[in-house]
């Protein structure tokens, strides 16, 4: 299989934009993730058995189903590339092997 070197310019391009953009996306991200796990216990009230859209570290939009919060946040003008979805339940979660 033939290798394809590419310099740093076709990779950020590949990426989607500039260094500081990549950078300041992924600390989104990291925010959003960071607020589903911290505030996970306090979302299990607020937003029970419903679809929560996080984005740039807190709830913009919920739903009763996955595509109810989606739709919420795209009518709010949001990036729905930069969401983290997820449903918050009080159902404890099993994990088999």
């Amino acid at each position: 299989m033939a290798q394809i070197e590419l310099d740093e310019e076709a990779v950020l391009a590949l990426l989607g934009g500039s260094a500081e953009q990549i950078s300041s996306e992924l600390a989104e991200f990291t925010a959003s993730a960071r607020s589903l796990s911290d505030g996970h216990p306090r979302y299990i009230d607020e937003y029970p058995e419903s679809w929560v859209a996080v984005y740039q570290g807190r709830v913009a939009a919920s739903g009763a189903s996955l595509e109810d919060a989606r739709n919420a946040a795209s009518a709010k003008g949001l990036p729905v590339q930069h969401l983290i979805m997820r449903h918050i339940t009080r159902a404890e979660k099993n994990f088999f092997f």
